[in-house]
């Protein structure tokens, strides 16, 4: 793309590679990832498009727009907000192709007729891979059920891909569309309160400089030189999509109420590719400043923000899980149940406990997850003395032996209950019972409470494993 517009590709994967962004955001499977990887292959089919139209005067050939059109419904269907992003370059496909059916025809019918089937592809593309994308989601949250008419049983995905199979193809349930699940979710705004309301003026402001640092300043320069003098496209159409790709994105992401820095990470794309060309212009003045700011930053968001809960969740998982391979415990038939509760701090995918349900009947062993981080402080406390309380003086001397494998639940009957709870050392928790036998793992930074830790640096980045 860099060298369609006439920039330098090296400039571009050196901006690339070098921010924080990919280094920090991109390396972590968020829907945000993916996101950007499919806006940045959009970006690159209608590069090819625009390529084409330059070259021939023809619309765009039905395998580019069925492409584009896959894409597209994969972003959608990755994350809503892709519209936000990729509706630009949709505009200008539209563009393209009515640019060149338009100065052919002078009957209306015909042209609004030619332009429809040019579009065709793109809207079959589109069709198509939301089609499957909502069965594969039907299926996957079990909405949808396939089973074999003859007897009965269900039919694994793999064996769809033997034609013997669909004879006896038997279908039932209902179907979910995770698209509109999404944005009916993100429109309550009750829902989005859970996660946190920001002001509108969030991103712009805030997320948009510390995640580019002097890129954003670059960028919003340049903007602002190209208003005053009237100039709204540029040469290059590639550009022109681009950069309306990114102001659509960042507008319209700031309407919404709930504002995280990583939803604007797409915005990379269109900043690097726009901008590389004055970057090799501006050299020494630009890149010490990029340099250093992105190195702070990697290791702030890379390293301490939200770090070590990897290593609290294995702990978590082996003494809830793996307890009983341990020498001094003798299998008594009885169920052993683990309530963790993640407070005030990023909620870990629950894949990553290793636990499944087949597990609790197997080996009697259960793993209970919650999520409490919209709870205040006193109603965290209220609801935790209605859970099982292991007798902490037991505990302490486990731990003065140290044993730090210890596992001490609360008996009841043939079962046996405790409960965990995990937060960062922001919330203090020190004037509790259970505040002395807690694990903990640094760094952590939780910078959704900054005052806190400008207050007391030190002892303000952990994450604590408290037995209840």
């Amino acid at each position: 793309m860099a060298r369609q517009i006439k920039r330098s590709p090296s400039i571009a994967l050196l901006l690339v590679s070098s921010s924080y962004v990919t280094l920090a955001y991109h390396t972590h499977p968020f829907s945000n990832t993916v996101e950007t990887l499919v806006l940045t292959l959009s970006a690159a089919v209608l590069s090819n498009i625009i390529h084409d139209h330059d070259t021939q005067e023809r619309v765009t050939p039905a395998r580019m727009s069925f492409l584009l059109g896959v894409l597209f419904a994969v972003g959608v269907f990755t994350r809503i907000t892709f519209v936000l992003f990729g509706f630009p370059f949709g505009v200008m496909f539209l563009y393209l192709n009515w640019k060149v059916i338009r100065p052919g025809h002078r009957s209306w019918i015909k042209c609004v007729r030619n332009f429809a089937f040019a579009c065709l592809p793109l809207a079959l593309g589109i069709g198509i891979m939301s089609f499957v994308a909502i069965v594969v989601d039907s299926i996957f949250f079990e909405k949808l059920l396939l089973f074999n008419k003859t007897n009965g049983a269900p039919i694994l995905f793999l064996e769809l891909f033997n034609p013997k199979t669909w004879a006896h193809l038997g279908v039932k349930g209902s179907i979910t569309v995770t698209m509109v699940n999404n944005l009916v979710y993100n429109m309550d705004s009750a829902n989005l309160a859970q996660h946190g309301l920001h002001p509108r003026f969030f991103h712009l402001f805030l997320n948009y400089p510390v995640l580019f640092g002097n890129l954003a300043y670059l960028a919003t320069k340049t903007m602002i030189q190209k208003a005053r003098l009237g100039e709204w496209t540029s040469q290059s159409k590639l550009v022109t999509a681009l950069t309306y790709a990114g102001i659509s994105g960042i507008g319209l992401l700031s309407v919404m109420p709930h504002q995280e820095a990583r939803f604007l990470t797409p915005l990379i794309l269109p900043l690097v590719i726009t901008l590389s060309g004055r970057i090799s212009r501006l050299g020494r003045n630009f890149w010490p400043l990029w340099l250093l700011y992105n190195g702070v930053m990697a290791i702030v968001f890379g390293v301490i923000h939200q770090a070590r809960l990897v290593p609290a969740m294995d702990l978590i998982q082996h003494q809830s899980l793996g307890f009983q391979h341990w020498k001094h415990h003798i299998y008594d038939g009885g169920n052993y149940t683990t309530h963790v509760v993640f407070y005030k701090t990023y909620m870990p995918p629950y894949h990553l406990f290793g636990y499944s349900s087949k597990m609790s009947q197997v080996r009697g062993t259960a793993l209970q997850i919650s999520d409490w981080r919209q709870l205040e402080r006193s109603e965290l406390l209220e609801a935790l003395r209605r859970e099982p309380q292991v007798d902490q003086s037991i505990l302490r001397k486990a731990q003065e032996m140290n044993d730090k494998q210890v596992a001490v639940f609360k008996r009841d009957g043939i079962s046996y209950h405790r409960t965990i709870l995990v937060a960062p050392s922001t919330v203090d928790f020190s004037d509790e019972p259970f505040y002395e036998t807690r694990e903990s793992f640094a760094p952590h930074g939780n910078f959704d409470h900054m005052d806190i830790i400008l207050q007391r640096p030190w002892s303000s980045y952990h994450m604590n494993v408290f037995y209840i």
